[in-house]
């Protein structure tokens, strides 16, 4: 194995620096000559067993040693990626995929069934249209609420959906116009799943 000139001289000097020249200015610059000369030669100074010569790798090894808190990757980027859905969320579009949609206003009501997949309107009835609006005497109350459900559940049938999906909204409760519409349609055949 060929030691290069430098790896030469800096054993020798550290060899020689370990047998001791003498004297204290001499045991200073013995020191200062170790920390510089010997900060490559690993093997001389760990044989040596000198506490006071630190020295480090210039690469870190990939495994087993810590990495600065900068270079470290967060705990997020660590984990596997969550957006893998799961085979219930992948085909729950395609095994209930109609879906129903309830909108309620200060002015009329409104109520639509959906094709999941494709975002086809199947069935829609609103108290805000021509053959409801001038028929009935309030737009929006309890009434126009159970019109709007059960000519939803009807138009549904003739389009032969017999089973509908229906998810609250945010912040919706399931009370009030909302249930009367809801209710109406799973009265007048239309199954809730």
């Amino acid at each position: 194995m060929a030691l290069s000139m430098s790896t030469v001289l800096s054993s020798s000097v550290c060899s020689s620096l370990q047998n001791g020249i003498g004297g204290d200015s001499s045991q200073r610059l013995g020191q200062q000559l170790k920390g510089t000369l010997c900060g490559g030669v690993a093997r001389d100074c760990m044989r040596w067993g000198d506490p006071q010569v630190l020295v480090y790798p210039r690469t870190f090894p990939k495994v087993g040693v810590a990495r600065a808190a900068w270079t470290r990757k967060s705990k997020s980027a660590l984990d596997p990626p969550k957006n893998k859905k799961s085979w219930k969320q992948r085909h729950e579009k395609f095994l209930k995929p109609f879906m129903l949609d309830v909108f309620i206003s200060n002015k009329y009501v409104h109520a639509k069934v959906v094709h999941r997949v494709t975002s086809h309107v199947v069935a829609v009835a609103t108290t805000n249209a021509k053959d409801l609006r001038f028929s009935l005497p309030s737009l929006t109350d309890d009434n126009a609420c159970k019109t709007v459900g059960r000519l939803l559940a009807e138009r549904a049938i003739e389009a032969d959906v017999f089973a509908v999906k229906f998810d609250l909204r945010k912040n919706e409760k399931f009370e009030g116009k909302l249930a009367l519409v809801v209710n109406t349609m799973a009265e007048n055949g239309v199954v809730l799943v």
